[in-house]
């Protein structure tokens, strides 16, 4: 199935941005990725751009590996790449990033996330969440310690239960291999984006032309006056390749 994609990026009111993205073709499938740095005016720009290095060169030294087992020792090595180097460095201490990947190869989407960056699948003009924020309210909930409705006010909600580089070890969550339709449309994106823009209003965007898509997608963040780093990837599925 051919793919189509565009991507953008904002520094918004940060001072730097800290987010980091790549679209990657390979011999057994097309990857993308969005990561989210944390962790100083050094530290987060760092670590976002180490992960999608490091994905990157893990996933081109693993081409005859099946998809997953090596987009998954991908991230486990960047989370080891970033928590090695923080170790090393006082003044990159404590860095860290989410990050949301997608590998797609034959119409089939392997999606693979840490954090709070989100991948969502446009489908028939509906949007569907691929992935769930690893948050610290999110965790309260899956324990019972908060109720849905309590944690989506809660005033930290953004803190964060997982992201690659604090710790020597990483959960990796993946969704189930999706089966990609014509016409589909991925995004990846930080919360830069999502937190700011619903999701109701991104499945309801003209996504034909992906790069179009993505451009009006980071207006409405402008628009809305988001001030964190915002950056999405969009792919849609069944149009002429890049």
């Amino acid at each position: 199935m051919d793919l189509a994609w565009g991507y953008g990026t904002d520094t918004r009111q940060r001072g730097e941005n800290q987010d980091c993205h790549g679209v990657f073709q390979f011999s057994n499938c097309t990857l993308f990725v969005v990561c989210d740095g944390m962790g100083g005016h050094a530290g987060g720009a760092q670590a976002s751009a180490l992960a999608v290095r490091t994905i990157y060169d893990t996933i081109r030294e693993k081409e005859d590996s099946p998809i997953r087992t090596a987009l998954a020792e991908a991230i486990r090595k960047a989370n080891r790449t970033i928590y090695e180097t923080g170790r090393k460095s006082h003044r990159l201490q404590g860095m860290g990033t989410t990050v949301v990947a997608a590998a797609v190869h034959d119409g089939v989407a392997h999606v693979a996330h840490v954090g709070d960056s989100r991948v969502l699948m446009v489908r028939q003009g509906k949007i569907e969440a691929l992935t769930r924020d690893h948050t610290m309210v999110n965790m309260f909930v899956d324990h019972d310690l908060l109720s849905p409705e309590d944690a989506a006010s809660h005033p930290e909600a953004h803190v964060l239960a997982r992201s690659l580089g604090v710790e020597r070890q990483v959960d990796i969550e993946f969704h189930e291999p999706i089966e990609m339709a014509e016409d589909d449309v991925l995004i990846l994106c930080s919360d830069g984006v999502h937190g700011v823009v619903s999701e109701g209003d991104m499945g309801a965007l003209d996504w034909t032309n992906p790069q179009a898509g993505a451009d009006t997608l980071l207006r409405l963040v402008s628009d809305a006056d988001g001030t964190d780093n915002a950056t999405l990837v969009s792919v849609t599925f069944g149009s002429k390749s890049n």
